[in-house]
């Protein structure tokens, strides 16, 4: 993998991990192979901060497992009032 490639992806989402840990996936990337790297870099990164919020106040509707991509999840959130959301955790 070049090297610019994993600096420019680590530069645009470098908020989004943590700190000490920046030179372990910085290393775990370099591995990765173009398609696999083009797989990273098309996964789009959550915000914690904005994930937490949701799911403290619509959790029990399931929306922050829509917001993921877990739509069947999500639906069966919805259909317990979260309580099925709660067992799997």
């Amino acid at each position: 993998m070049q090297t610019d490639k994993v600096d420019m992806y680590l530069m645009t989402n470098g908020k989004s991990f943590p700190a000490e840990q920046t030179a372990t996936l910085r290393e775990k990337l370099l591995t990765l192979d173009d398609s696999q790297f083009m797989a990273v870099q098309s996964t789009e990164i959550k915000s914690p901060t904005t994930m937490l919020i949701v799911s403290l106040f619509f959790g029990s509707l399931g929306v922050d497992r829509f917001m993921l991509g877990q739509v069947g999840m999500g639906i069966l959130k919805l259909l317990t009032g979260g309580l099925f959301g709660t067992i799997n955790r």
